[in-house]
């Protein structure tokens, strides 16, 4: 065990290198060193005793490059040779970075680690260098930003996989969010280059921005850990994970390793949970445990697998997104880290152990193997070069993607198959390290030989034979693997992200039948700016009880269609027209655009010059000054009873005072929505006619 001591960096001279001061030095130090968190660089450092103290200097000419770079001090103790982190303590500051300096156009700092308090160097450009530190040392003072900044009672901040992926459940809940809860703003920290579909804003993770959104947000979905801990007390905080797990985690882990050093912070940040979700009731018993998590748990299924209930549906628009060819079937490889080959700060190596060339011999000639390595992983696949039959997919941000196409999945220790075993497709396992896995670099839930829903192979010749007879496969494990879909995938039924929106956020709070209709046609729009549809929401919440009521109710069910095609189009520019919804209203698509599906023609023949006793037909164009040409007509239309044919033009407000102001006259009147070919052009006609009761 290290002992804890003071860290200080005093200022260092003009032209002289920065020192570091360790006081009082660990017992029995023999060696410092520097190594950088990507693996690829070591630099030694010369001890100078002073006392009870050790001065080290820094060469931070050295240290500098084009690109951000951090590094972790080590030490070592005795005569081992074996370093490890230098934990310790500093008193130089309040801020993160205490110490900061500026060498040759680039900026040098020096900070303690959030997992360890372990001591780190980071060095950068210099502008890039001043950016990062700003933000880090915001996030050091985020407690200040969380009683300081107000809640946004709209907002909802989503984030998977530490922002490098638009990916598993919170992607899926955000798809569904869209759909259900329009009037919420939704924020996403994506560092990747995907396009997320409704154009939302995005934030770098870590960023002065991100610690400002997740302060203020009251929504939170994520299925990892934000970058800071802490939360308002009215704050909700979604914790998805990523899987059903196989792997012990977290104090379920009895052998050392970097998820042992990782499972502090992670239990920091389950502190501000107010909702975990799980897949079954196996996740149910096995996350709260292993998180040390006492909040509410539900148990939902998993978002990210109602895509993989019938994945044949989508299939040929998922090849298209992924740049597959058609008319092949794929082999899905998609192994996981290995913790033992830690080569910088969460940073893998992974050795395929696999011969890529025998494997592609023994696919048919319509398949191919697609290879997807797990986010963590930082070497391995880039420099194997691919026999013709075999795709690296692992730029791919979502898994789920390359589940819905693949036709058989070959994994080792990755939860990826419990998703996938919703499909009902065949899954291998290639475990090539099993003891070692299980005994020195994590441990299982489950009997690896007794309880997987698929054969286990030992070497390539092994899964080579596997590959070749699929059907005997799935024979031989078929009792075993509809257990396991019982047990694991029970709730995977397509509805897992609705199930997730309505228990987490709530219902749209609709409180009429218009604005709840509204909500659910614009669930199936095809444009992607959903601040627009948003802001159209918010402006006329309000008055939609007097909309419904006065108008919207008294329509019939295809006018009802009608009106909101065209309420979308003109109030938000948004072509609404899913054909699965609008069966009824399919002829008036053309008509949101401008192109009347039905001609009526409205004019003096209609309605003639009989005069105003026999009046069968009243035209009026509402405009703002019109208006109180229309109310001084009141008492001749309440006398008179008439069909009325309201042209509707630019000002909201027309559509809500015309049918108000009937409704002053005691006259029961039934409306109808047409887009109507008058002499100057098309034009949405709101045709009012009074009941057969009124007029009796």
């Amino acid at each position: 065990m290290l002992p804890v001591f003071h860290i200080q960096v005093p200022a260092n001279s003009a032209g002289t290198e920065p020192w570091l001061q360790l006081q009082p030095a660990p017992h029995g130090i023999s060696g410092l060193r520097l190594r950088s968190r990507d693996g690829k660089r070591t630099l030694a450092l010369a001890l100078h005793q002073q006392g009870d103290a050790v001065r080290v200097q820094l060469p931070a000419s050295a240290l500098l490059e084009d690109t951000p770079l951090r590094w972790d001090v080590q030490v070592a103790l005795g005569d081992t040779g074996v370093f490890e982190q230098l934990i310790g303590t500093t008193t130089d500051g309040r801020d993160r970075h205490f110490f900061r300096d500026t060498v040759q156009g680039h900026g040098i700092s020096a900070y303690l680690s959030d997992s360890a308090s372990s001591l780190a160097l980071f060095t950068a450009p210099l502008e890039q260098h001043a950016t990062t530190v700003e933000a880090e040392n915001l996030r050091a003072a985020f407690p200040s930003l969380l009683e300081e900044l107000p809640l946004d009672e709209d907002l909802v901040l989503f984030e998977s996989f530490f922002g490098k992926a638009y990916a598993g459940n919170p992607r899926y809940v955000y798809a569904a969010l869209r759909r259900m809860r329009p009037d919420l703003r939704c924020v996403w920290a994506y560092n990747g280059d995907e396009r997320i579909p409704g154009n939302p804003q995005q934030v770098i993770r870590g960023s002065c921005e991100y610690l400002r959104l997740l302060a203020q947000a009251k929504y939170r979905v994520n299925n990892i850990l934000f970058t800071a801990h802490g939360r308002k007390p009215e704050t909700r905080y979604l914790q998805t994970w990523h899987g059903t797990p196989l792997k012990r985690l977290g104090y379920d882990i009895t052998v050392t390793g970097p998820e042992v050093d990782a499972r502090e912070n992670l239990y920091r940040e389950s502190r501000a949970w107010t909702l975990l979700l799980s897949e079954n009731r196996y996740s149910s018993e096995v996350l709260p445990r292993a998180f040390r998590y006492e909040g509410p748990v539900l148990e939902a299924g998993y978002p990210l697998a109602d895509s993989l209930v019938a994945p044949s549906a989508e299939r040929e628009a998922a090849l298209a997104r992924l740049a597959l060819p058609a008319n092949h079937r794929f082999v899905l490889y998609a192994p996981t880290w290995r913790d033992s080959r830690q080569v910088g700060h969460w940073q893998f190596d992974f050795d395929l152990q696999l011969d890529l060339v025998k494997i592609a011999q023994a696919l048919a000639p319509d398949q191919i193997l697609l290879l997807r390595g797990h986010h963590l992983i930082s070497t391995g696949l880039q420099d194997v070069e691919l026999p013709a039959n075999v795709r690296d997919m692992s730029h791919v941000d979502d898994a789920s993607e390359l589940c819905a196409v693949a036709d058989v999945l070959v994994t080792d220790y990755s939860s990826i198959f419990f998703d996938y075993a919703t499909t009902g497709r065949p899954i291998l396992f290639y475990c090539y390290d099993l003891e070692h896995y299980a005994r020195q670099v994590r441990g299982f839930y489950l009997d690896m030989q007794q309880e997987l829903p698929g054969p286990i192979a030992r070497t390539t010749d092994e899964l080579a034979v596997l590959l070749a007879d699929l059907p005997a496969v799935q024979a031989a494990h078929a009792d075993r693997y509809t257990a396991f879909r019982e047990r694991f995938c029970s709730l995977n039924d397509g509805g897992a992200a609705e199930r997730v929106v309505d228990a987490f956020f709530g219902p749209f709070p609709a409180r009429n039948r218009f604005m709840t209709d509204l909500v659910a046609l614009a669930a199936g729009r095809t444009g992607d700016d959903d601040a627009r549809l948003r802001s159209l929401i918010q402006r006329y919440l309000p008055s939609s009880d007097a909309i419904s009521t006065l108008l919207y109710e008294r329509l019939g069910r295809v006018d009802q269609h009608r009106f909101l095609i065209w309420f979308l189009k003109h109030w938000a520019d948004m072509d609404c027209v899913p054909p699965d919804a609008l069966a009824p209203a399919l002829a008036d698509a053309d008509c949101s655009r401008g192109q009347p599906a039905e001609q009526i023609e409205v004019g003096a023949g209609l309605y003639g010059p009989q005069g105003p006793q026999c009046l069968d037909l009243a035209t009026m164009d509402i405009e703002g000054a019109d208006i109180p040409a229309l109310q001084a007509a009141m008492q001749t239309i309440r006398r008179l009873q008439p069909k009325l044919a309201l042209c509707i033009h630019h000002k909201w407000d027309d559509v809500l005072t015309i049918p108000r102001f009937i409704s002053e006259l005691g006259i029961a009147y039934r409306y109808i929505f047409e887009w109507v070919q008058l002499p100057q052009g098309s034009k949405a006609m709101l045709l009012a006619e009074p009941c057969e009761d009124a007029q009796a």
